[in-house]
């Protein structure tokens, strides 16, 4: 199969349909065409056209850009759950339950610190330990629905083991 090499244009043979290049010095010089530079490559920008993209990069980044939010409260929080008290939360949790609170002959997969009460609903039992159990891949709800119908031996569970 006849191809032209994409760096230097030249005809070669090649015996796999996927070669882009004659060779791996050709790559090597002109792998950059593909991203997008090749035709710039050792070649810099005209003062003119510099300043232009820089005034370009300034009205994406401040309050010109279409995308700016003007009430700052709105953007986005903190993530919560890589909080120290969370990290420490789930440490206690899996201190005192080692295991899933299910233990059978199904468990698998690795352990996961439960919420008993939902974190985005009750923010007030987020860090209680008491509302937390560990449980397997398997045992983890995939649904709230789910989740409802076990809450209740959940607790039995938890109260059991603190008490």
């Amino acid at each position: 199969m006849t191809k032209t090499c994409f760096g230097c244009w030249k005809v070669y043979e090649a015996s796999k349909s996927i070669r882009k290049y004659h060779s791996m010095s050709c790559y090597a010089v002109n792998g950059n065409f593909e991203r997008g530079n090749y035709f710039a490559k050792g070649k810099s920008l005209p003062e003119s056209h510099r300043l232009r993209l820089s005034e370009i990069a300034k009205t994406r980044t401040s309050e010109n850009s279409s995308r700016w939010i003007k009430d700052r409260s709105k953007l986005a929080k903190r993530q919560e759950r890589n909080d120290s008290a969370y990290k420490g939360w789930r440490t206690s949790v899996y201190r005192r339950d080692k295991k899933c609170v299910f233990a059978d002959d199904s468990c698998f997969g690795h352990k996961i610190a439960h919420h008993i009460y939902q974190w985005a609903k009750y923010p007030k039992k987020r860090y209680d330990v008491s509302n937390g159990v560990i449980l397997c891949q398997r045992h983890n709800p995939r649904s709230r629905v789910a989740e409802d119908v076990i809450r209740e031996h959940l607790l039995q569970t938890v109260m059991r083991v603190t008490t």
